[in-house]
């Protein structure tokens, strides 16, 4: 999001600007009649030049008057811009990482299977899912407070899967839920990896980014994953931020706030 940015150098060379345009666009005076040495002036004429000056005079008097209204106002709004802050815009940005390995296991249940690992902030388990999303350990109900109505968030997910077959492919569907409800458009994405003796690696990366617009108040959002009922190899995701390692998985959030 960009916002037009008034300061007062700005607003003093528009006023400058609009001084010139106005002087060089002012009424003309063309006096109809010239009268010649020796030769009577007819009164007709006479108050026909008169009428041609009070009329250039009135309208560049009327332009005059224009453009100090447009000067009062410029200048009000320097006055205003010197005693508030001139730039109203305010970045807030959060970041959250996953905090476990765990795998998605092609069976009839689509497994989740967190296992005893080294780095793991999450007790082992194993959870049949039935291909249904499950929240990534460490990015689950993840609680944010949003300051104004109307704000501007952008979450963002980003990550990694591989599989542990060969010759096999499966998908990973990626999702961002927002206070317990996945948004109709723009907050999945779909990875297919396909793994090969000697070609591929079998791997691939999300990149989730979900703008909308929240009230004041305490929200919360949770990245979650599903594997298909297709695949033919289980999917490994490595979630695990240990020490000082930022892991693999990871989202954000960035608030936009306006001041007004």
């Amino acid at each position: 999001m960009f916002a037009t940015k008034f300061t007062k150098h700005t607003i003093v060379m528009a006023a400058s600007a609009l001084g010139y345009m106005t002087f060089t666009h002012a009424s003309e005076l063309t006096i109809p009649n010239e009268f010649q040495a020796n030769t009577p002036a007819r009164a007709a004429q006479v108050n026909a030049n008169f009428s041609a000056t009070a009329n250039a005079v009135n309208d560049n008097d009327a332009r005059i008057t224009a453009m100090q209204a447009a000067l009062n106002a410029l200048t009000a709004r320097v006055a205003a811009l010197e005693s508030a802050p001139q730039n109203n815009l305010s970045v807030q940005y959060d970041a959250f990482y996953g905090t476990d390995l765990f795998f998605v296991r092609n069976d009839a249940n689509g497994t989740v299977i967190i296992p005893s690992a080294t780095g793991n902030q999450s007790p082992a388990e194993s959870t049949a899912t039935n291909y249904e999303y499950y929240p990534v350990p460490g990015l689950s109900n993840v609680a944010f407070e949003v300051a104004n109505d109307g704000t501007t968030v952008i979450l963002r997910t980003t990550g990694e899967a591989y599989l542990t077959s060969f010759s096999a492919w499966s998908q990973l569907d990626i999702a961002i839920s927002v206070n317990g409800a996945i948004p109709a458009q723009g907050a999945k994405e779909s990875l297919r990896m396909v793994s090969d003796d000697n070609l591929s690696s079998g791997g691939a990366s999300w990149d989730v980014t979900l703008p909308i617009q929240l009230d004041a108040g305490s929200h919360e959002f949770t990245v979650m994953i599903r594997g298909s009922n297709q695949n033919q190899s289980e999917i490994t995701i490595d979630g695990r931020s240990i020490d000082s390692y930022a892991g693999k998985v990871k989202a954000s959030i960035m608030q936009i706030h306006d001041s007004n």
